[in-house]
């Protein structure tokens, strides 16, 4: 039998993963799957990244600059929305998807739902802010989480 976690269907809920004190000595919460390392984390972003970027390119390139200012915004908000939607409802965006991670509640493990997963999205402004300091987080931090994960109680997993 497989130890990842199923692939949530509508209406079904994950496995609860009890999210105690206790933790095993890679900082993994008792029955939680593994949390995942600063490098797939960033992998991932960086797939998300460039999934915004090639619309964007496509529209600087082809338009106005005022107009492309304004459509490019536009393209990264709906992208953001859509990638709230995916981690609310999946727990993945593309980028987790290739790379097999997943963003769960830290309580429980428990999918964040679209509110929690768009307001981390929006969060992630707090990792940038102090010279990129929150992106870099997780490479040192006990759970893994960036600024916007601690905000939320949020965790990402490698299973």
């Amino acid at each position: 039998m497989s130890d990842t976690p199923p692939v949530p269907v509508e209406g079904t809920p994950l496995p609860a993963y009890p999210y105690g004190a206790a933790a095993d000595a890679q900082g993994s919460p008792a029955g939680m799957p593994p949390l995942a390392n600063w490098g797939w984390r960033a992998l991932s972003g960086l797939i998300d990244a460039v999934i915004i970027f090639v619309p964007n390119t496509v529209v600087y390139r082809t338009m106005h600059p005022y107009a492309a200012a304004m459509t490019e915004m536009l393209i990264a908000l709906a992208i953001t929305v859509v990638y709230a939607w995916m981690e609310g409802r999946t727990g993945q965006t593309p980028g987790k998807m290739v790379v097999g991670t997943r963003t769960l509640r830290q309580a429980d493990g428990g999918l964040l739902g679209f509110g929690r997963a768009l307001g981390r999205r929006l969060l992630h402004i707090l990792d940038l802010v102090p010279c990129y300091l929150g992106l870099l987080w997780p490479a040192w931090d006990a759970k893994r989480q960036t600024f916007a994960d601690k905000l939320v109680s949020s965790v990402v997993i490698k299973p």
